[in-house]
């Protein structure tokens, strides 16, 4: 049975499978929530780049009060144990249909605009600046004939 509401799905899993993904409550909220909302939703992530949430239930199918509708969702694939594997079919799940997908090109295109905004305006508003500090006449005239012709103390003559 397809999943028609994942989001839902997790909602009402979520509270329950905090006694841990093994516990009897957790089990029975699963079995409820894909009888209401898809045994597919069993699929989806967890959490964001996740692996689905079958792959924490059904190890633990067989030792809750609702064992046997929950091994009949996991499916004969599945083995015993915490840290059992999922078969390959369950590991990641397809993106949805229309999701977008960023490629190389398009993040440097974005990362480009977004640099020649900022620097457009950092330039703008430093340009301003300088206007504005030439009319109010916060910049003082300095010879730069006299910089630098002092005695320095890296000057291996001066000390002689």
């Amino acid at each position: 049975m397809s999943c028609t509401d994942v989001v839902a799905f997790r909602r009402s899993v979520v509270e329950p499978c905090t006694e841990g993904y093994e516990s009897a409550s957790c089990q029975a909220a699963v079995v409820e929530a894909a009888g209401r909302y898809g045994s597919e939703c069993l699929d989806a992530p967890e959490f964001v780049g996740g692996p689905p949430l079958r792959r924490y239930v059904c190890p633990g199918a067989g030792s809750g009060a609702s064992a046997p509708e929950l091994a009949e969702l996991c499916g004969p694939g599945v083995s015993r144990g915490r840290n059992a594997g999922t078969p390959s079919a369950l590991v990641a799940p397809t993106p949805a249909a229309g999701a977008p997908r960023w490629s190389t090109r398009d993040m440097l295109v974005n990362t480009g605009v977004t640099a020649a905004l900022v620097g457009g305006g950092v330039g703008l508003g430093a340009r301003r600046y300088y206007q504005d500090s030439r009319k109010r006449g916060s910049f003082e005239k300095l010879d730069v004939g006299s910089i630098g012709t002092g005695p320095s103390i890296y000057d291996s003559t001066a000390f002689k």
